[in-house]
């Protein structure tokens, strides 16, 4: 498992979920960092819809 700060991802990059996520489980596994916050990331997934994350339950940049 991979820890990732904050300062790793940059607005556009495509993430994957991390298999703990409710979101992951429902299928919406791959996203698109869309706002980097002081404590969260807000990403879009593939299915359009938003949530915010922090950087825990990002499993890697697939960039």
């Amino acid at each position: 498992m991979t820890l990732y700060s904050l300062d790793a991802f940059q607005i556009g990059q495509r993430i994957q979920l991390h298999p703990a996520t409710d979101q992951w489980m429902q299928g919406q596994r791959y996203a698109q960092v869309i706002r980097v916050g002081r404590k969260v990331i807000t990403v879009k997934t593939d299915a359009g819809r938003t949530y915010r994350l922090l950087p825990q339950y990002i499993c890697e940049i697939v960039e």
